[in-house]
């Protein structure tokens, strides 16, 4: 879906798959709502989302606009907590009138359906080629899926690891796993269970991205082509 051509007819929430903050800014300033220097848009990048998070936004949420007669919220984050998911549920069903969210995540099919069922989601166009890459990288022998990651990582010490495409990944990679699991379950539970190491400790501090990703490459079975 596309944004509306007037802010009046934007929706008070939308979970944002894959896109940046300058994307969401210039589809504000499209439909009217000037987004440079506005005190009413307010901007949180958060490598994780956590409940304390839901609940700070909760209480600016009930604050009134400063400028304008509506406000915006822009979340931008590799993960939220589940705590902070059901936190946000009561803020998404009882929305102030005044207030418009966007969530910008790696992947919506990792959020709770309670939280996705509140929003309209945004999903980015290239969706099919990440579950493409995902399917590949799990038919391929471990020498290609270590081949695989290392496009992942930075390339350079002065290069900046892309956080929210390592989460793209390892996200593209769960949903493969769960479409497996109808046809080979023992399969999926190996994969997931590995999988599932891989997201939480990478949201760690100073955590190690290439030995996790490779401790994916080694872990998660193959499918036989």
């Amino acid at each position: 879906m596309q944004f509306p051509n007037s802010f009046d007819s934007f929706h008070h929430s939308y979970i944002v798959e894959g896109m940046s903050i300058a994307t969401i800014l210039n589809a504000l300033s499209a439909a009217g709502f000037p987004s440079n220097q506005n005190p009413d848009i307010s901007i949180l990048q958060l490598t994780s989302f956590g409940i304390k998070d839901a609940r700070s936004l909760r209480e600016r949420a009930l604050l009134m606009p400063v400028a304008h007669t509506r406000q915006c919220f822009i979340i931008e984050t590799a993960r939220l907590t589940h705590e902070a998911q059901n936190a946000l549920l009561k803020t998404l069903e009882e929305p102030s009138g005044s207030s418009v969210f966007f969530i910008l995540v790696p992947n919506a099919d990792t959020l709770l359906p309670t939280l996705i069922s509140r929003s309209q989601v945004v999903r980015r166009k290239e969706a099919p080629a990440s579950d493409t890459y995902s399917s590949a990288f799990l038919k391929a022998p471990v020498h290609e899926r270590l081949d695989m990651i290392a496009d992942l990582l930075p390339k350079s010490e002065h290069e900046e690891k892309d956080l929210g495409a390592i989460m793209r990944f390892l996200s593209g990679l769960e949903l493969q796993l769960a479409i497996q699991s109808n046809a080979n379950p023992a399969y999926a539970k190996e994969g997931l269970k590995a999988l599932y190491r891989a997201k939480k400790y990478c949201m760690d501090k100073g955590a190690s991205h290439k030995m996790l990703l490779e401790q994916t490459a080694l872990l998660v079975p193959r499918i036989q082509a």
